[in-house]
Order: C-alpha cells, then structure tokens, then sequence
C-alpha cells in the first residue's frame, strides 16, 4: 500500500518533467557561464549547442571546474540532451548522452527520482549490448545506491544484485574491481535492515579492492567509510545480542582510524559520534555527551557530514539526557531529531527501540507505548523485507542449481560425445596407422633395394675412379719420363752444339782482324748465348715439378703501364721496385700474389668502368704492403662479398697469412693489405 501511494506522488513529478524538456528543446548558455568556461569547453555557438556539446559541459565543466553558480543552466543542458536523445541516430551516442545526464544528475544528488529516471532510461537502452557491459553494470551500480538512498531497500539490493552477478558471469579483471563498489553499497542497505553480520561479510569483501591505494585517493575514503560502517554494524550487533565483546570490537576500529586520520576533522566527527554511541551502551551518559559534543565542535560546523549525522546525534543525546532525568530536554531533543528525519530505514528509526526503553525506564507510558509500536512497524516491515530478499536468494539459488544441472547434463553429454568422437578418431588413427605401416615397410624394402643398388654403383664408381687415377698416375709418369728424355737429348744434343757453335764463332774471330766482321760475330756469339742460357732454363723446367715454376710477376708489373698506355680508355701506373719483390718473396708467394693481383685487374676490367687504375707495393720490415685502387663507380660491399672475384683474392690473401680490406663508394674502390714475407702457409 505504501508503496502504491508512494507511485500515486511521482505523477506530478513526472508531468512537471514533460513540460520542462518541451519548453527547453533549444538549451543554450549565457555570456557569463561562456566568459567563466574554459577555452576547450567553450562551444561554436552558445546559441545552438550541438549533443556532443552538451555532453562535454555536463561531463567536465561542472565537475572540474565547481561551477555551481550556474547550475541552473547545467540543468537545463541535461533537460534538453535528454529530451533529444530518441533523436540520435547512433546508438553510441545515445548511450554517451544518457550516460553523461545519469552522472552529472548524480553528482548534484538533489532529486533522486529524476536520477531514477535517467538511469532506468540508460539501462533500457544499454540491456542486450555485450559493448557497453561496462556502463551498464556501473548504470546498476547508481540504480541500486539511489534507491536504497531512496528507501526503496528490495529493489534497491536486487539492481546491486543484478550487477554483482552481471560482473562475475562476464569474469572481466577490470570489471570485477566494481565488485568493491558493489559490496559497499549492499553493506549499507544490509546495516539499515538490522542484518549486522551480512553487513561486517560485504564489508569485508569489499574491503580488498579499497586496501592497496594512496590515503588521497577517493578508493582510500571508500576504505574508511567501510570501516567505520562496520563499527556501527558491530555496535548493532551487541544492541541484539547484548555481548560486550561487540563494543570493544568497535572500539578497537574507531581507535585504528582516529589514528590513520588524525588530521582529517571528517573523520573526528564520525569517530566521536560514534565513541558518543558505545558510551550510551556502557551506560557511561556523561562520557557519551563528552563525545557527542566534540563531535559538534565549531570548528567542524562547515562539514557537510554534520548536517547528514545532526539528527542521529541529537537524538542520542536526548536519550542521554532522558537517563540523566532531564525529562524535558531530552524529550524535546528525541523530537526535533525525528522531526529532522523520520523515514521507515533512517537512523533515527532505527533507534525507536532504545527511546521505548529511555521511556518505559522514567515511567513514561505514552512515549514508551507509541515509540514500540512504531519499532514494531518497523521490524515488521524489516522482516518482511528479510523474507523477500531470503526468498529472492533462495529463488536466484534454485535457478543456479538448476543452470549448473543444466550445465552438468550438457558437460556429461558432451562428454559422452567427446567419447564417441574419441573412439571414431581412434579407430580413424590405428586404420591410418596399419596403412603407414605397410607403406613403411615398403618404403624401407625399397630404399633397402635402392641402397644396396647405389652401394654397387659407389663401387663400380670407385673402381673406375680408381682405374682412372692409376692411368693418369701411369701418364704422368710417362710425362716425367718424356720430359726427362728430352732434356737429356736437348742437353746432349741442343747444348753440345750451342758449345760446339761458340767455339767456332771464336776460330773465326781470330781469323779475321776486321772490326765489321769483329762485331757482327760478337752478335752472334751473344744471340747463341742467350738461346744457350734460355735451353739450359727450360731443360731445368722440364727436370723439376711443376710447382716450383715462377709466375714473372716483376715484368708483368714493369710492363703493364705500357700494355695499357696504348688504350685511350684505361691509364695504369705501378709503384714497385724490382729487387726485394724479385729476391724475398718465395715461388709459392710470388704465385699467389701473382694471381691476386690479376684478379683484382680482372675485376676492374669487367664491373669497374673506371679510366685508370695504380698499383703501389713495398715492403715494411718482415711485410709486403700493396695497395690497388681504382676510379670506377665502386660497388655494395655487403651485398657483393659472395662474389667469386672476391671470394678468390680472399682465399689468396688467406694462403699468404695476410689480411685485405676492401672500401669501395661511388667515387672508387681501394683494395689493401699485407702479408709476411717470412713464412708460408701451410
């Protein structure tokens, strides 16, 4: 019935809140509350703000900035973007408004029917969109605070409820740390119902997500309001079951906070309003008004908590004074505090029981007999409360034992399907299995055949290798021997008639007395000479081996210059001298330098296009130091190192012991290094 009346009086509301967005569709602000905006939130046009406008003033200006002077048009801007919302095309900006008109009505905290309104009207448009989970827990989260601040206790839980289970179904690590919220909110409806011990439970489950943050952070005040509820529900506690342990327990946490707050006067307040409570309890009326007028010292006069505990506090003080048989007074007191706040779950009515025995211990029937039946109005209302949310909770059981029966049968369905897919893959992997088996046993009687097939061709291949080894050992041979057998017949026969020519050359100079005559056969005698040196050379050549012949590398760099010199193209000059290149390098080194030279002319004639080149050599103590360089268009060094040219000096480098660096740019390339002249490679 109550409850029904209660509906009848929000009609006028309601009808007041049409004729106010229709008559502020066109929201827009003053000069003033433009001038005092900040640049980033000033709009285009105050005359004509656009939705996302709005949502920018009510989101930041009014929080950021305390611009309370011009709430009046703030309001309004939420009237308009509320009544604009149907309007928008976007479901993201429908959400974005409403969910900027629910916070900022929330923040003012003056009218908690229009913030029902606004919030209801974002949930309805969040319900079924998994992209916006976030809001709407955080949209149940304000339902549910605003309506256990409204005395709509029930409803109120099950929105908390509702968020609660929305938030561990999702299981979201960020999410779940609103859990802290939740639990905070349900332990001050929790307290209101006279449910002491589900009160210190949520207050304890919320206190973890509240512990692990800075003392200025808004969590930590969250922390410090839990604890103090959880005093209160511990003070509660001993009112049911009259155990003093319950009050040292309260005291013990009041104390622990006035320590960690001692400089905050917020908490003084609440602490002494407190300690005022546990000093009725013990009886001790004197030490309870001590506490309960620290608590309205002056200077704490300016606190907003003040006013919000004023009638709690000036009720106990009443009873105090009822005890300390000041009748008048105390009654007066009780009163006012009622008058003050005198809502079915406030403080104050809370307390009716304590002022039925204030009043039945002085003697006062009237009071005493009005006051308990208002406690058992009261506790019937609270019972029936009770009994709602226990058949709720019952209910919400039933539907998550019969969920989790559901869940059961699909697992153990599932389960017997993963069985039979189990057994299928099974049967599938042995048939599979047996057919690679057989194609092993193929393979291996295959390869076996294959190997001992390639097995016979290695040994007709080695055989063959062999034999042909042994015909070119057999040639060889039959070289040396030739070559032997000509040298011998060419220094028999060649030598012996070069010697033999020499003579005769000399008979007939001591023949003849004429100088022409003279000179011409001194020609000839030194011509036969030089044919008689270059014999004897290559007789030698042809009795030793083949790697003791002499690359000649000090006339192929003296005659280079002149090679070139003919080509217009193409200029070379050499830095060598002749004698220590000549004399302290070894057959093996004048050979592989040899060939590491001409790789690198090789080199330059094909990729360089450069128009000249030099090539500098000299010798440094017990090193051969070479320099060749070009002015060709150079190349990438990285990417060309893997070329043969290259690859080939380096391996020529290595046979010398040396070392070579190459630096090339589009200007040239320079290629230097050195090497011992003292040792060979191995």
């Amino acid at each position: 019935m109550r409850t029904a009346v209660k509906h009848l009086c929000r009609l006028p509301f309601i009808f007041m809140v049409v004729l106010l967005f229709s008559s502020n569709l066109k929201a827009q602000i003053s000069d003033e509350f433009y001038r005092a905006l900040p640049k980033e939130f000033r709009p285009e046009d105050p005359s004509k703000l656009t939705p996302a406008e709005k949502r920018v003033l009510l989101d930041g200006a009014n929080i950021r900035f305390h611009l309370k002077a011009f709430n009046p048009e703030l309001d309004s801007i939420a009237t308009a973007l509320y009544a604009e919302v149907d309007q928008l095309r976007d479901q993201k900006d429908r959400i974005a408004s409403l969910w900027v008109i629910s916070k900022y009505t929330r923040n003012r905290f003056e009218d908690l029917e229009l913030m029902l309104l606004y919030i209801n009207r974002l949930i309805k448009e969040i319900n079924h969109n998994d992209a916006f989970s976030a809001e709407l827990c955080t949209a149940l989260l304000m339902k549910g605070t605003v309506l256990l601040e409204s005395g709509e206790m029930e409803p109120g839980l099950f929105a908390l409820q509702e968020a609660e289970k929305m938030i561990r179904d999702k299981e979201n690590i960020h999410e779940r740390e609103r859990l802290g919220y939740i639990y905070s909110a349900m332990s001050r409806a929790y307290i209101q119902l006279e449910l002491y011990d589900q009160t210190i439970a949520y207050i304890n489950l919320a206190n973890p997500y509240f512990s692990d943050v800075k003392p200025e952070q808004s969590k930590n005040i969250t922390l410090a309001h839990a604890e103090l509820l959880k005093a209160s529900a511990y003070i509660g506690s001993f009112q049911k079951k009259n155990q003093s342990t319950y009050l040292d327990t309260s005291l013990a946490i009041i104390r622990k906070l006035m320590h960690s707050t001692a400089d905050d006067p917020k908490w003084n307040v609440l602490c002494y309003e407190l300690l005022g409570k546990i000093s009725y309890f013990k009886k001790d009326y004197r030490q309870s008004m001590i506490y309960l007028d620290s608590a309205d010292l002056p200077k704490y006069a300016k606190l907003a908590l003040i006013d919000h505990h004023l009638p709690e506090r000036m009720a106990f003080r009443g009873l105090n004074l009822l005890h300390q048989s000041n009748t008048k007074a105390g009654d007066s007191l009780i009163k006012k505090a009622i008058n003050l706040n005198n809502e079915m779950y406030s403080p104050i009515s809370a307390l009716y029981y304590q002022f039925y025995q204030a009043y039945r211990d002085i003697g006062d029937w009237e009071n005493a007999s009005g006051y308990l039946e208002k406690y058992i109005d009261r506790r019937d209302s609270i019972d029936i409360i009770q009994k709602n949310i226990a058949f709720a909770d019952i209910n919400e059981k039933y539907k998550s034992a019969q969920k989790e029966a559901q869940i059961q049968q699909l697992e153990i369905d599932r389960e017997v399907q993963k069985k039979q897919q189990r057994l299928t893959l099974l049967l599938a992997i042995i048939a599979v299995l047996s057919l690679l088996l057989v194609m092993l046993l193929i393979h291996l009687f295959t390869k076996k055949k294959q190997q001992e097939l390639e097995n016979e061709n290695l040994r007709i291949a080695q055989s063959l290798t062999d034999q042909e080894t042994k015909m070119i050992e057999e040639r060889y041979e039959s070289l040396r021997l030739l070559r032997l057998e000509i040298s011998n017949d060419m220094h028999n026969e060649l030598g012996g008639a070069l010697v033999s020519l020499n003579f005769y050359i000399n008979d007939v100079q001591n023949a003849f007395k004429d100088k022409k005559v003279a000179e011409a056969l001194n020609n000839i005698k030194e011509e036969a000479n030089s044919i008689y040196i270059q014999t004897r050379d290559y007789i030698h050549a042809l009795q030793e081996n083949a790697k003791d012949i002499k690359f000649d590398l000090v006339n192929f760099l003296l005659y280079l210059p002149l090679h070139f010199d003919q080509r217009t193209t193409l200029k070379v000059r050499t830095d060598v001298e002749a004698d220590p290149l000549e004399s302290r390098l070894t057959v093996q080194q004048n050979n592989e330098f040899y060939l590491l030279i001409k790789e690198a002319l090789a080199n330059i004639l094909k990729h360089a296009n450069a128009t000249y080149f030099t090539i500098k050599i000299d010798f440094l103590g017990e090193n051969c130091l070479f320099v060749i360089s070009d002015n060709g268009k150079g190349f990438d060094h990285g990417s060309t190192s893997s070329g043969m040219g290259i690859k080939n000096m380096k391996e020529r480098i290595a046979n010398l012991n040396g070392e070579l660096t190459i630096e090339s740019d589009k200007k040239g390339t320079i290629l230097s290094g050195s090497f011992p002249v003292s040792s060979l490679s191995k």
